[in-house]
């Protein structure tokens, strides 16, 4: 079935009917207009208007999913289409599954490969025959085709042009513009299936080292319950031992201070009987001095300068004992601060393999986290650089949609669209 457009449309502000006649007196006045009325300069004789004839245009209407695209029916027009070419992504999945054995290898083909995405491979271009994407021509054109009568025979009284385009032609062309939305379309399947690829096998890597980090939490806390059992035994037998060794030094320090006290009672008694006797001999000397007795306080004279002489010496051996005590005491000190420390440093060699164990452990941890983060890192790169492509081919075939009118149909039909020659 085809269609015939009006060749104008009465104007909503119009009074007066606007007929057929009146619009052939129109078009008249406009050849008349253009006419060359010759003149003297030239010498050039007038033109006459041999004819005015009303012509049909044929205008391809094409269904072609929610749009309706129009195609030259002569073929005149054409429309190129550019679209950007995106990098191999069969060569991508390739590689990335080749490298997904590995979480190194396959952290080294995301770091390698961060920038696959970031830009197209190149420019392309679809010469599509006959197709007219004017936008502003396919606005005026929808606007009009709403006041188009249906067509069912020849149409008579006009100069009908034959499209030069018949349908297998427009088909072909049709499947041309098909071919590039479904690439497209293929584009934005394929770069989403990259992505449900990349988040896959980087939740597996990720899940992977999550178990690694707790499989080395449990075996450090088996080797850490196992050496502290056998440091605790270790260092319990070297403690006895230590204790042993102390104990010997403080019972050899009391037996040497035993035996340097033995003559201390004699000599603080002896002290105590040589005072009392000094103080004696003092109140005999001065009964005598008093007496004036001289062979007595000679006598006694003698006798407190002996007793002082052996209490001197008392007291320097009392304080030599004394002395010999500390020194002893000294020493056992020394001795027993001497065997601490040795433990303590013993006991801290037995635990210095517990902390390396420790930091064996927290170091394998972090590195994995570390791998986690960069996974996630390289992942997130990725599919930001990958939405980004995919919102273009969205775009891309939106602006296909937009070469043709908003107005489904479900078959094929001829629009003609009338115009006319003055010659």
């Amino acid at each position: 079935m085809d269609l015939l457009l009006p060749f104008s449309v009465r104007a909503e502000d119009r009074v007066k009917r606007f007929t057929k006649d009146v619009e052939k007196a129109a078009i008249f006045c406009l050849a008349e207009l253009d006419r060359n009325k010759g003149g003297l300069i030239r010498k050039k004789p007038p033109e006459k208007i041999l004819f005015v004839a009303e012509a049909c245009y044929p205008i391809w209407l094409v269904p072609w999913g929610n749009v309706t695209l129009l195609f030259d029916g002569i073929g005149l027009r054409k429309r190129t289409v550019p679209f950007d070419i995106l990098p191999d992504m069969n060569v991508f999945l390739r590689e990335i599954k080749a490298n997904a054995k590995s979480t190194d290898a396959y952290l080294d083909f995301l770091s390698h490969n961060i920038n696959y995405f970031q830009s197209f491979a190149g420019k392309g271009k679809k010469i599509v025959r006959g197709l007219i994407a004017d936008p502003s021509f396919v606005k005026d054109f929808g606007s009009f085709l709403s006041k188009a009568k249906r067509v069912n025979g020849p149409i008579s009284g006009k100069v009908v042009l034959t499209p030069f385009m018949d349908k297998a032609a427009v088909e072909s062309s049709v499947a041309g513009l098909s071919e590039l939305r479904n690439d497209l379309e293929n584009d934005l399947r394929e770069l989403n299936h990259i992505v449900k690829v990349l988040i896959k096998m980087t939740d597996e890597h990720i899940k992977n080292l999550t178990r690694q980090n707790e499989k080395i939490r449990q075996r450090s806390e088996k080797e850490v319950s196992r050496f502290k059992s056998q440091a605790f035994r270790k260092t319990e037998r070297m403690r006895r031992r230590y204790e042993k060794k102390i104990l010997h030094v403080q019972k050899g320090a009391e037996a040497q201070i035993k035996q340097l006290q033995q003559p201390r009672e004699d000599l603080e008694k002896r002290k105590m009987q040589l005072v009392e006797y000094v103080k004696n001999c003092e109140a005999e000397l001065s009964s005598s001095e008093e007496k004036k007795d001289e062979s007595s306080l000679e006598s006694w004279r003698l006798e407190l300068k002996k007793s002082r002489g052996e209490l001197s010496e008392i007291e320097k051996n009392l304080s030599k004992i004394e002395s010999d005590v500390q020194n002893v005491k000294r020493e056992r000190d020394v001795q027993i601060s001497q065997l601490e420390a040795e433990f303590d440093a013993k006991s801290k060699a037995l635990m210095s393999g517990l902390e390396k164990i420790i930091n064996a452990r927290d170091t394998k941890i972090a590195l994995n986290e570390e791998k986690i983060k960069a996974l996630k890192d390289y992942t997130s790169a990725f599919i930001g650089s990958i939405s980004k492509i995919v919102d273009m081919r969205r775009s891309a075939i939106a602006d296909l949609e937009k070469f043709g009118l908003q107005k489904p149909r479900r078959k094929y039909a001829v629009a003609y669209v009338p115009f006319f020659l003055a010659c």
